[in-house]
């Protein structure tokens, strides 16, 4: 008799339920894209892909916790993240202006510096836009020509 083996079936992972409020009422469609927090767990699972698989579900009702905290005035972790965003744009900057300073970015510093000439003599005042075009103390006029 011939013996037949069966492989092995792989695990299926299991689906995640359906987002619930906290009183675990299944939220409508309409529910779910005006929710700030489940908007903020779908952003976060979309760009965080260097930590691995995340579940949604764990991840919206760790978004609530947090959130809870916030409201009750534990701004600790909103003053971590704010520093924390600083200190990475505080670094970005330094680094191209090294570089620009360096030559590294010849390019983009000659471009810098054509736009900047060509503006100089326009005065143009500070929050001053509008579309594609800025006012100056002369009138309104395109940055591009």
């Amino acid at each position: 008799m011939a013996k037949t083996t069966t492989k092995a079936k792989k695990a299926t992972p299991t689906p995640t339920p359906p987002a619930t409020t906290p009183d675990k009422r299944t939220l409508k469609a309409h529910e779910l894209v005006l929710s700030p927090t489940i908007q903020s767990a779908v952003a976060i699972e979309a760009w965080s892909k260097f930590a691995g698989t995340v579940d949604l579900a764990e991840l919206v009702d760790d978004l609530r916790e947090r959130i809870k905290k916030v409201q009750g005035g534990d701004m600790q972790p909103v003053e971590a993240m704010l520093f924390g965003q600083a200190m990475t744009l505080e670094t970005i900057f330094t680094s191209l202006a090294r570089r620009a300073s360096a030559g590294e970015q010849r390019d983009a510093a000659g471009a810098a510096g054509r736009i900047g000439a060509r503006g100089r003599g326009r005065r143009i005042s500070a929050g001053a836009w509008s579309g594609n075009r800025m006012v100056s103390h002369a009138g309104i006029f395109s940055p591009w020509g």
